[in-house]
């Protein structure tokens, strides 16, 4: 009422801005070359002495106590029941 109405301001033009890259894309340059080296080869054991076998580490898993059985069997029946609930639900 008492104050003069303004014309609106155009809106900018959003739709072509161009981004620029978060990082500027570096040249590849090129990695220093490593030299391997390889551990010095054992001794021969001495003539008089047999040479031991290593022996390998093996790990092998304990026996089950039936546990794990027990449990599967328990999930799979409670995955029966849900799923026998939802079509109850769905198709009531």
């Amino acid at each position: 009422m008492g104050r003069p109405a303004e014309a609106p301001k155009p809106k900018k033009d959003t739709s072509r801005v161009q981004v620029t890259a978060a990082k500027p894309v570096a040249a590849e340059s090129p990695r220093p070359t490593v030299k391997l080296q390889r551990d010095p080869a054992p001794a021969p054991a001495a003539a008089g002495i047999p040479a031991a076998a290593p022996a390998a580490a093996r790990v092998t898993a304990g026996t089950s106590d039936g546990g794990g059985g027990a449990l599967s069997l328990v999930a799979m029946v409670l995955s029966l029941a849900v799923a026998g609930y939802l079509a109850f639900l769905a198709f009531g």
